[in-house]
């Protein structure tokens, strides 16, 4: 029997939750593969609390349980994008003492995403491209309309 607790003892947490992975508890099966979490800023803007928030969250998750953290600039928004606010995101994120294990841009990988989207135009599984415009046409006409889609 646990001894009684006295005003001595340290608090009890307000939540007792696990953080391990219920994967790595099993005693069967192929382990698991370890995690990556990304943060995904638009370079658009300057970062704000809470992009940092989320930033930190998967920074300490993704190292507290042996996994990496991606910095992956969702830089496709080729209007808006600005070097000089993707330049003050990395700034910002290392003076929250958040270092990311990779780097990448969206862009750099846009040959990747064609030739999944070809991958799934040939297994009949993408919406031709004529099919998706009338569907955009159609989104469109009804947000003008206040109507949902």
């Amino acid at each position: 029997t646990p001894r009684p607790r006295t005003a001595l003892d340290p608090p009890r947490p307000l939540l007792a939750v696990s953080l391990t992975p219920t994967l790595s508890r099993r005693a069967t099966g192929p382990a698991p593969t370890p995690m990556k979490l990304r943060f995904a800023p638009s370079p658009t803007g300057l970062l704000h609390a809470g992009n940092a928030r989320i930033a930190l969250a998967n920074y300490l998750l993704a190292h507290r349980h042996g996994g990496a953290f991606l910095l992956r600039l969702d830089d496709t928004d080729t209007e808006r994008n600005r070097p000089e606010y993707a330049d003050a995101i990395a700034y910002d994120l290392r003076w929250l003492g958040v270092a990311w294990d990779e780097m990448f841009s969206q862009s750099d990988r846009l040959d990747i995403y064609a030739a999944a989207a070809e991958r799934l135009k040939a297994d009949g599984l993408m919406l031709e491209e004529d099919v998706a415009r009338v569907l955009d046409v159609a989104v469109k006409d009804l947000r003008v309309q206040a109507l949902p889609p």
